[in-house]
């Protein structure tokens, strides 16, 4: 079994991600600024966001992190912060 983090895990491809680690057993954790669509049996939600210090237990003991988190959707953010 992997452990993974996702970051950016509610967007698109992070709720298909997180949907396709869960469905082979892997311990997931699912981090986003926005609440998930829809919660899964066995994936730990962590809300938080990418921009600011993420608590680092977070990240204890994870095999692998996906980092999709984006700001494109998210209004009164600097153009340079999308690059």
């Amino acid at each position: 079994m992997t452990r993974a983090v996702v970051l950016g895990a509610s967007g698109f491809i992070g709720t298909r991600l997180v949907a396709a680690l869960a469905g082979r057993g892997d311990a997931v954790v699912a981090v986003d600024i926005a609440p998930p669509r829809v919660r899964l049996a066995g994936v730990t939600y962590v809300t938080g966001d990418v921009c600011l210090a993420l608590d680092p237990a977070i990240g204890e003991g994870a095999d692998v992190l996906y980092n999709l988190a984006a700001t494109h959707r998210t209004p009164g953010h600097p153009p340079e912060a999308c690059y």
